[in-house]
């Protein structure tokens, strides 16, 4: 296709240039599109474009947008020579009070408390006394270890990730809800697959674990694939090592319900969210895991038998690694602890947050995942429509489970 100079006086202008500086006077006119998407045919769709991919500068009309210059993208300045990711993020998680940088440990200022690094994922964790004499979290950590949780399947690669991820309908939501240019905080992010999904488009993902085992699987990912955005660290949740109002979404699935302090746990999150940020909690439901604890007794019965009764399973293609993690999280783990939707949202009140949603709902007649806006807030469910909610989650035929979500905001 040709460019005329009176028609097209800006493009020609740009391909003018382009050639006094490349000495060629022909660029390639492709499709404007992920993928999985349309074409684009709106500013707003090229913008959204723009930030999921990498494009490294999107011009409208007179506008021009470079990525570098993103927020997300901007290194930090507050530690030269640190990491640009973290530097602004980190502090002693034994004493709260920043590092100093020593080659390639980092030194907490009160106590002299050194932290290293194994292979680009940050050790950043230190054990906390137990409310008993059982060491619950070492006992997880443990199990974790040996078998990592969730894992990938053969053959992973970034395409597959986008596409099973979306295909996910949480998932999908969860990325069109935060917006660019965010930071966001996985807790307990195991293999780190929803971590470096977000961290696809122009955020900072920073994603921790127990489990170095699990941790080297999500940093070979994102080394690999190059997602410059992301980053993960070896943290012991209830001890926090992070400034305090870091983070625009802190997320928590399924990891709560697996130490010896639930509650605990929440309460040391909720710092770390700036006011107008969202928390993001899953855990297993009373009444939700009644099937998944049936399972669980004939499976322990029969040494592991009979998987293909699991509906997860049986609805999937896995790969004998992903089956081994399923199976082994789901009905031999060490420990767990199973809550009602009318205690957690107890613990939203006490922490002084707003309640946003439930997924599922806390109304069995409402889809909570019917909503162009995951953190548009919803009104809140009475007991009795909630009672009503925990009984469909018993005999639905899992949401990963039993596993519910929380969404709620920190007020401004």
């Amino acid at each position: 296709q040709t460019v005329d100079r009176d028609r097209h006086g800006l493009f020609y202008r740009v391909i003018k240039d382009f050639e006094a500086l490349t000495g060629c006077p022909v660029v390639v006119n492709t499709s404007f599109n992920l993928g999985w998407d349309p074409m684009v045919c709106a500013p707003k769709e090229a913008y959204q474009t723009f930030m999921q991919s990498g494009i490294d500068a999107l011009c409208i009309g007179r506008h021009l947008l470079i990525k570098s210059e993103q927020p997300a993208k901007r290194a930090a300045r507050s530690m030269p020579g640190a990491d640009p990711i973290l530097a602004d993020l980190l502090r002693s998680p034994c004493h709260q009070v920043r590092l100093v940088a020593e080659g390639e440990q980092l030194r907490c200022e009160e106590c002299g408390r050194r932290f290293g690094s194994d292979d680009g994922i940050r050790q950043m964790y230190i054990p906390h006394q137990q409310a008993s004499g059982r060491d619950v979290t070492d006992e997880v950590k443990s199990f974790y270890e040996e078998i990592p949780f969730p894992n990938y399947d053969d053959h992973d690669t970034l395409r597959s990730l986008i596409d099973k991820s979306r295909a996910g309908v949480y998932a999908r939501k969860l990325d069109e809800a935060i917006p660019f240019n965010s930071t966001v905080l996985e807790v307990g992010c195991g293999t780190g697959q929803l971590t470096n999904f977000l961290g696809i488009s122009c955020r900072r993902a920073i994603g921790t674990d127990l489990c170095l085992n699990s941790l080297r699987l999500a940093e070979n990912f994102r080394r690999t694939h190059g997602l410059e955005q992301v980053r993960f660290l070896q943290m012991n949740l209830f001890r926090p090592c992070f400034a305090q109002e870091s983070f625009d979404v802190v997320l928590c699935n399924g990891v709560l319900h697996h130490t010896g302090d639930p509650l605990g746990g929440f309460r040391s999150l909720v710092p770390l969210v700036r006011p107008g940020g969202f928390v993001v909690v899953g855990l297993y439901n009373t009444f939700g895991r009644l099937m998944t604890d049936a399972r669980r007794q004939l499976f322990r019965l029969t040494r592991g038998r009979l998987s293909w009764i699991d509906p997860f399973l049986r609805s999937r293609a896995l790969s004998a690694d992903k089956r081994r993690a399923w199976m082994a999280d789901q009905y031999f783990h060490p420990h767990e602890s199973k809550h009602s939707m009318g205690e957690i949202l107890g613990w939203i009140d006490a922490a002084g947050l707003e309640f946003v949603r439930g997924i599922p709902s806390l109304d069995p007649r409402v889809d909570a995942l019917a909503t162009d806006d995951l953190f548009d807030s919803t009104q809140r469910a009475g007991r009795l429509a909630r009672a009503g909610a925990q009984v469909k989650l018993a005999f639905t035929s899992g949401w990963e489970g039993g596993l519910f979500i929380m969404i709620a905001r920190k007020p401004k």
